[in-house]
């Protein structure tokens, strides 16, 4: 007899976490696939109500919909992202496309985006408070910078580039991840970790033994692995060795390589970015974001510089 599924139900534990012990593959699966068909229906309802488009029934009901999906994600998004294994990076890759395809169906929605604009152009009328102006100018915002003014063609390459790149940095995330726990600094001599603290010894020797090499000491690029050395060990080649095994993740010519990957990416962004009115991609990155603008950044980060270069070379001292 076939098992409910843990994900389309509440969850019945401590601060409502996700029972992840009883909740499999497949579940995950049927949880996604459900959570964007139940979202799918609450636009679809908004865009079929006859009545004229109104804050509460356009903007508030699309800020609440698709409380299931955000459910699903929640629960499987730590999981992908901190426990892996292939079962789920399989899965990852299987609804890249479907996810992309599902949030410019929202955002590329004309009905909706119309119903949304007629809120936003007619505010003035629904004497909203501070907080509802600011949720709706969130909302319009990001249909306009999601591609609802685009033309048709410009919409349809629109949807090409974000399933392209939603797939590209999945890839990415993943061989990266998969580099973090799988690029080792192998130790052969105790002496050579002069400095280290004995807990991260110990844990070393362990991974050693784990990997099948008894009676040395591993090293992998997690933080809690790598970083100890780099600050507490006193070889200067061990910790040189860590530090550019670490930076050079993904980058090291095997099937996990990024190179190609990166500038995939940065190709297609500049292309959408200049799609959606904008020069570079920085310029549309930031245009949600507090700095608003690159030269911001740049402005801010060389305020920082001296003090902060004036701040190490005493720390070095």
């Amino acid at each position: 007899e076939k098992q409910a599924n843990p994900l389309l139900a509440d969850f019945d534990t401590l601060h409502n976490i996700g029972p992840f012990a009883n909740i499999t593959i497949d579940n995950y699966r049927e949880g996604m696939l459900k959570g964007m068909e139940v979202q799918k229906a609450e636009v679809a309802a908004i865009t079929d109500n006859s009545e004229a488009p109104t804050f509460e029934n356009t903007i508030v009901a699309l800020d609440q919909c698709g409380k299931l999906l955000r459910k699903v994600r929640g629960t499987f998004s730590p999981l992908s992202s901190s426990n892996s294994n292939d079962e789920i990076r399989a899965l990852q890759k299987e609804l890249s496309p479907l996810s992309s395809a599902h949030s410019d169906d929202i955002y590329l929605n004309e009905a909706l985006f119309e119903r949304v604009k007629k809120v936003y152009e007619n505010q003035a009328a629904e004497q909203l408070s501070a907080e509802e102006k600011k949720v709706l100018e969130n909302i319009y915002d990001r249909f306009v910078n999601s591609g609802a003014t685009l033309t048709d063609e410009e919409k349809a390459r629109l949807r090409e580039l974000n399933s392209r790149l939603a797939m590209l940095q999945l890839n990415f995330t993943q061989n990266l991840l998969y580099e973090t726990n799988n690029t080792f600094v192998v130790v052969d001599n105790e002496a050579e970790l002069a400095g280290l603290p004995e807990a991260n010894i110990a844990a070393a020797a362990k991974m050693a033994e784990e990997q099948g090499q008894p009676g040395k000491w591993m090293f992998n690029m997690q933080r809690p692995s790598c970083n100890p050395v780099l600050q507490y060990c006193s070889n200067r080649a061990l910790r040189e060795k860590v530090y550019n095994a670490y930076y050079n993740r993904g980058n090291v010519d095997n099937e996990y390589d990024n190179k190609a990957i990166s500038a995939e990416i940065v190709k297609l962004r500049l292309e959408k970015a200049k799609l959606m009115g904008y020069e570079n991609y920085a310029q549309m990155a930031l245009e949600e974001r507090m700095a608003k603008t690159p030269e911001a950044v740049y402005d801010l980060l060389m305020q920082v510089w001296e003090p902060a270069v004036a701040k190490a070379k005493e720390e070095i001292d």
